[in-house]
C-alpha cells in the first residue's frame, strides 16, 4: 500500500478530529472532548509512521516500536474506523455539525473518512498476512531445494 495513501486519511482524520474537539470544547461537552483527545494521539502517531520518507519514519517507530509493523498499522487503523461509527451515522450523542461539516461539500467528510479507515486498515492486514504467507511458502521451496 502506498503510505502517502495512509498518511492522507489520517491526516483529514486528524482535521475532523481537531474540529469535533473544538465543538465539545465550546459547548462543554467534556466526555467526547476527552475520547477525541485519547484518539489524537493515536492518529498523528499514525500519521507520522505512515508519511513517505525513511527519516520520519524511523524516529517514530524508535519511540513505539510496534508501529513498524504494517499489521499493527492496519490494525489501529480499523480500529479507528470503527471509533468513527457514531459520527459518520450522527448517532444522538453525536448529532451535529463541526465547523467543516458545515462548509457546503463536506457534510459527508466523516463517512468518507470512516470508509477509507476501514479500507485502509483492511489492505495494511491483508497484504502483511500475505507477505507473510508468501516469505514461508519461500522458505519451504528453499528447504526443499537443499535437500
Amino acid at each position: 500500500m502506498a503510505t502517502g495513501f495512509g498518511a492522507a486519511v489520517m491526516v483529514w482524520a486528524s482535521i475532523m478530529l481537531v474540529a469535533d474537539l473544538v465543538h465539545h470544547a465550546q459547548v462543554g461537552n467534556q466526555t467526547p472532548l476527552l475520547l477525541g483527545l485519547a484518539h489524537l494521539p493515536i492518529l498523528l502517531a499514525l500519521v507520522m509512521a505512515d508519511l513517505p520518507g525513511a527519516e520520519q519514519e524511523s524516529k517514530v517507530t524508535k519511540c513505539c516500536f510496534c508501529l513498524r509493523s504494517n499489521f499493527v498499522r492496519g490494525l489501529l487503523s480499523i480500529y479507528l474506523g470503527f471509533s468513527t461509527i457514531p459520527r459518520a451515522f450522527k448517532f444522538p450523542a453525536a448529532e451535529f455539525d463541526n465547523a467543516l461539516e458545515q462548509l457546503r461539500g463536506f457534510g459527508s467528510l466523516w463517512q468518507a473518512i470512516m470508509v477509507l479507515l476501514f479500507l485502509s486498515g483492511v489492505l495494511q492486514v491483508s497484504l502483511s498476512l500475505m507477505r507473510g504467507l508468501a516469505s514461508c511458502c519461500c522458505r519451504g521451496q528453499k528447504a526443499d531445494a537443499k535437500k
